[in-house]
């Protein structure tokens, strides 16, 4: 498992894993950061954040010279030691890997990369169909015939607010001002423009909306996504409410706003097909470094998970984690108040000192209500490799401890 820490983020993979392991399979977990995952491998190997792809690459390369790369330096780059790195090649040469990937590793600028890299390693080791991902939740239903223009890539969507590039803003199931990069340019924006807010329940983003409408959530919808372990995606009628659905209300304002945004079912479900690898030449990215700062990982936590509701849960684990050899440079102990900060913004947290990270990176749950301000105040806008998503893993920060 690359990045995956299943025990917080997947409850039935984990289940699966504790089946897998009490039968005989030997699961070995790579990840930064050392989670509750690890306590049920049988090996938890810690990489450097985005050095996957590199790992990968150089272990493709022992095992079918030509086809990966031999990298200089490996050991310092990826954070492994060689019995670590002779550990993994053994064990891929010895029999049948699944590869399972956490959607965490495309939160580097370089992680399409890194998948992409994985995905070779699996295919050249002969376990192509051992390689597990996420399935889309839209992957039968047709995509809405609307024609593009002024279309903004994710990762300008911030900074486009702050032009004045939108004319109105609806934000549907999500609760950017806690989530998303730069959420002062989206609070000073949402004062500027009408902001519809359709949701379960209030947000830190709702108390800036003109309007609210409050939906079902996914109880007043009959689709849903189904584990990545299965091919088959059967049509279930999960509805048990009367209410509407975000969807539904999505729609409505679409026809109000004279643009249709209704997903149509396909007419047939078809089984999904087996995949077949697409050979070409694959360039090696190596992981974004600011070495005088510290790497700021923020990940879910299995109490709240995707949870809109940041203050329900402020006082479990909303620490700044940290290692003790980063906490003994910075002259901090348990429970201080230390200050988050860089050229985009900054937050207060107290500070907890953990084995779960080392070599100054630093970790908070996401979507926490902080002494003051929330994790994704320092995050940038910066896009992955992929142009799809926000590199939130490549957010790098000075520390300090504060006094009083």
């Amino acid at each position: 498992m690359f990045g995956k820490n299943a025990k917080n983020c997947s409850p039935h993979l984990y289940a699966y894993l504790k089946k897998m392991k009490k039968i005989g399979k030997k699961i070995v977990y790579i990840d930064p950061v050392k989670t509750a995952t690890a306590g049920l491998a049988d090996k938890f190997i810690r990489i450097n954040p985005g050095a996957d792809g590199l790992l990968a690459a150089a272990l493709l390369e022992e095992i079918v010279p030509g086809q990966g790369y031999k990298i200089e330096g490996i050991f310092d780059k990826t954070g492994l030691s060689s019995e670590d790195f002779d550990y993994l090649r053994g064990s891929l040469k010895s029999g049948k890997t699944a590869f399972i990937q956490g959607f965490g590793l495309q939160r580097y600028s370089n992680g399409a990369n890194i998948v992409n890299w994985i995905n070779k390693l699996a295919v050249y080791t002969n376990n192509e169909q051992l390689l597990y991902y996420g399935k889309s939740s839209q992957e039968n239903l047709n995509k809405p015939e609307i024609a593009k223009k002024n279309r903004v890539n994710i990762a300008d969507i911030t900074h486009k607010m702050g032009e004045g590039f939108f004319d109105i803003y609806v934000v549907v199931g999500a609760n950017p001002v806690i989530t998303y990069p730069e959420p002062l340019l989206q609070i000073k924006e949402f004062g500027n423009k009408n902001l519809i807010c359709v949701d379960t329940n209030y947000t830190e983003t709702s108390r800036y909306a003109d309007y609210f409408i409050k939906s079902a959530g996914m109880f007043a919808q009959d689709d849903f996504s189904e584990s990545y372990f299965f091919n088959v995606k059967g049509e279930r009628r999960a509805v048990n409410s009367g209410a509407l659905s975000d969807v539904q209300i999505a729609c409505s304002i679409g026809e109000i706003l004279q643009t249709d945004v209704s997903l149509k079912k396909k007419s047939k479900t078809e089984p999904v097909k087996f995949r077949k690898y697409i050979k070409r030449d694959l360039k090696l990215k190596e992981p974004h470094v600011e070495k005088d700062k510290f790497r700021l990982l923020t990940v879910s936590h299995y109490f709240y998970l995707n949870s809109q509701l940041a203050d329900k849960y402020r006082d479990i684990d909303n620490y700044v984690f940290i290692s003790g050899k980063n906490a003994d440079e910075l002259n901090v102990s348990n429970g201080d108040l230390i200050r988050v900060y860089n050229e985009t913004g900054e937050f207060l947290s107290y500070c907890k000192i953990s084995n779960m990270v080392e070599n100054k990176t630093i970790l908070v749950y996401k979507n926490r209500k902080l002494v003051k301000g929330w994790p994704n105040m320092v995050s940038k806008s910066m896009p992955t490799d992929s142009k799809t998503g926000l590199a939130y893993y490549d957010t790098f920060v000075n520390v300090e401890r504060l006094d009083g």
